[in-house]
């Protein structure tokens, strides 16, 4: 009887183990499956709020708050049944939602939200534009007393901000900027070897030297800032004759500490007066102006003009097309072939450093092969090539090059997301409740130098490739200049 059940329970045991085999298949196919989903969603949650600035005691003040803004804000938002959304405030949102809100709306540059814990319900107040800016370091009393009331969170690709919104010392200061002129465009505040700061041309030769400047947190007083200029290392600082100076910082005079430190006020168009500390028991405000070539510090009255007194915070890295020194090389007669390369540098945008480089190569290699269909007998008519073999002429200089190609928008935002993690990582609060805060601290900075580290070997490695690649040419297109001559005076000897 057993013997005849036996090939029955044999069946069922095999069926039995294929059950349980496709029971473990199915439910650890839906656990990938399930974690597969999730891990891009909260990959995505995390870009996004990897794409906005954090500025720390910062507020943007709303133009105004009429129907028209609230238009523009809206012009392309979709969920129309959200009526809460729609207005000029977000009211009980954690940083999450609001980033969430911002996102849906294009011209939503980002938004002012109460200090307080991200998860925490707040108001944010959303902004189409960072033109009137204010914080713990720009703006009168009222406006900075406001600002540290607030954090905002500003898009990365927002135009200009960072220098609308001084103030953050993580984000928007220790850079290096120019300072521009408001009544004359092409103007710079400058060092001309002379002890005075004068107003410097673009044009100028070794402009960047002469025009570049670190701002920094003011050296006396709160909400301050500091100017020292990077060539010379000697700070803007107001003289006894009310002149505008350049010295070195004395760490031991108060007086002269109060002399390199200015206030940010609001100036003409979305520029700035710089507004000097009373010295001596002073009244009256003081500011600094234009006066013919050179700057003092004035009061202003109804008889001063304020486009005088108005100047622009210009971030070196980020305007770089200010220095037009390329504009010398378009002599040549291939004069057409370099601006259009030029042209389709800026309009390409790679993804990655490797990119960059190949795509350089590529349009050097271009130009100099253009160079080679042009007859060399008249190379005198051609200024270009005969001034890449005078060593001295300056007016064709390879760190142009290297500039335009590397001090690109690109890698601006590679050194921004750099800093930003920096910030994020020394505040974070699992660290700052940490009793190893110290250490911790230590090994994320030290983490970060690695990367960054890297990121600079990878992008000088590339640099020594291009500029090998470069000299490889300039010595092919020397031995074809010497082939020419020798071919050239061979024939007139044999004719002879």
């Amino acid at each position: 009887m057993l013997s005849d059940l036996k090939p029955i329970f044999g069946k069922v045991l095999v069926i039995l183990i294929i059950v349980l085999i496709y029971y473990l298949i199915t439910k650890y196919s839906n656990i990938e499956l399930t974690e597969e989903t999730i891990e891009p969603f909260e990959e995505t949650i995390n870009n996004e709020k990897n794409n906005y600035l954090k500025l720390k005691e910062t507020y943007i003040k709303s133009n105004n708050t009429n129907n028209k803004t609230l238009d523009i804000l809206y012009s392309n938002h979709i969920n129309n049944e959200d009526n809460e959304d729609k207005s000029i405030i977000w009211k009980n949102k954690t940083l999450d939602q609001c980033i969430d809100t911002c996102n849906k709306l294009d011209k939503c540059i980002g938004f002012s939200r109460d200090n307080v814990l991200d998860t925490e319900p707040a108001q944010c107040h959303p902004r189409i534009n960072s033109s009137h800016c204010y914080s713990n370091r720009k703006g009168d009393y009222k406006q900075m007393s406001n600002a540290i009331n607030y954090n905002t969170y500003i898009k990365e690709d927002s135009h200009n901000t960072i220098n609308n919104c001084i103030g953050d010392e993580a984000l928007t200061l220790n850079r290096i900027i120019f300072i521009k002129t408001y009544s004359m465009p092409n103007k710079y505040i400058g060092y001309n070897n002379d002890a005075r700061v004068q107003i410097i041309d673009k044009e100028t030769t070794n402009f960047k030297l002469k025009c570049s400047f670190r701002i920094e947190a003011g050296k006396e007083g709160s909400g301050t800032v500091s100017f020292l200029h990077i060539d010379t290392n000697k700070y803007l600082c107001r003289d006894k004759n009310n002149d505008l100076i350049f010295k070195e910082l004395s760490k031991n005079s108060t007086e002269h500490k109060q002399r390199c430190s200015f206030n940010i006020n609001d100036g003409l168009t979305n520029g700035i007066i710089l507004k000097s500390l009373p010295i001596e028991g002073e009244v009256v405000d003081k500011y600094i102006t234009l006066n013919n070539n050179y700057l003092k510090i004035k009061s202003k009255s109804n008889n001063n003009k304020l486009d005088l007194f108005t100047f622009y915070i210009v971030d070196a890295i980020d305007n770089t097309t200010i220095i037009t020194n390329k504009t010398k090389m378009n002599n040549s007669n291939n004069k057409n072939t370099i601006e259009n390369t030029q042209t389709n540098n800026s309009n390409s945008k790679p993804n990655n450093s490797n990119t960059i480089t190949e795509t350089s190569n590529r349009k050097m290699n271009n130009n100099i092969n253009e160079a080679f269909t042009i007859n060399l007998d008249n190379n005198k008519s051609l200024p270009l090539y005969n001034n890449l073999f005078n060593e001295n002429n300056n007016s064709i200089k390879i760190d142009n090059y290297l500039e335009d190609n590397y001090l690109n928008k690109n890698h601006k935002n590679d050194l921004m997301k750099i800093t930003k993690k920096v910030n994020e990582s020394i505040l974070d609060k699992t660290l700052a409740n940490s009793i190893n805060k110290n250490q911790n601290e230590y090994n994320t900075i030290k983490a970060l130098n690695r990367e960054i580290e890297s990121k600079i070997s990878q992008d000088n490695l590339n640099i020594n490739k291009t500029h090998d690649t470069i000299s490889h040419h300039l010595n092919k297109m020397r031995l074809k200049d010497l082939a020419n001559d020798y071919f050239f005076i061979k024939s007139v000897a044999l004719n002879k």
